[in-house]
């Protein structure tokens, strides 16, 4: 790992599939440390996923570059004290579990935060912590539909000159170890991360 702007920062990633991993990843590729937490038997869905070169699968290979792993059964009260003690040395913990399952295991911001009042927590759903649908799953295709993105880009053969108003996976300007003494909890829900990143149709002139 080369040092970069974000150097010094430890990143817990706690997080399965893609958006948590892939933010993690961008995180560590400006410097910071990522320490990937996995189930100790399944390990993350990323691994058995899409096409595979020499037997590695490639979306994980993407998601998963200078990460240290380790597997632990967060449900567990064992493997949640572990996660405690590590949240204790680390700048940020991203997850991106339904709402309430960290609570559920003892996990929960209150519980991390008393063991390191400097944590910031990024908690990646598909629909908020609150609300109607705050219990949904959220995954790519529902995302791209309800927030209109998958219209706006249309089909293959028909899609239209666009501009992209943003794209908020993660941000190289993440606190530094000692630029705040006190830490934070920020829902990220995907369905207006797309909203903001969907595109916007525009018209050219000739």
């Amino acid at each position: 790992m080369e040092d970069g702007p974000l150097t010094g920062l430890r990143v817990l990633d706690v997080s399965t599939i893609l958006a948590g991993p892939l933010g993690c990843q961008i995180l560590g590729d400006q410097g910071a440390e990522i320490i990937k937490v996995e189930h100790p038997v399944n390990g993350d869905g990323t691994r058995g996923h899409g096409p595979s070169k020499d037997g590695v699968p490639l979306w994980w290979k993407e998601i998963s570059g200078d990460k240290r792993a380790l597997g632990l059964s967060l449900s567990a009260p064992e493997g949640a004290g572990i996660l405690r003690r590590l949240a204790a040395t680390a700048d940020v913990l991203v997850e991106n579990f339904r709402p309430d399952t960290l609570e559920g295991w003892g996990l929960g911001p209150e519980v991390l935060h008393e063991a390191n009042p400097r944590l910031v927590i990024v908690r990646i759903t598909g629909f908020g912590q609150q609300g109607p649908y705050a219990a949904r799953a959220g995954f790519g295709t529902p995302a791209e539909a309800m927030s209109g993105f998958a219209h706006l880009t249309g089909e293959a053969a028909a899609r239209r000159p666009c501009g992209r108003s943003a794209w908020p996976t993660a941000s190289a300007g993440s606190p530094r170890p000692s630029a705040s003494p006190d830490g934070a909890s920020a829902p990220t829900p995907t369905r207006s991360s797309w909203t903001s990143s969907a595109p916007t149709p525009r018209r050219w002139r000739t």
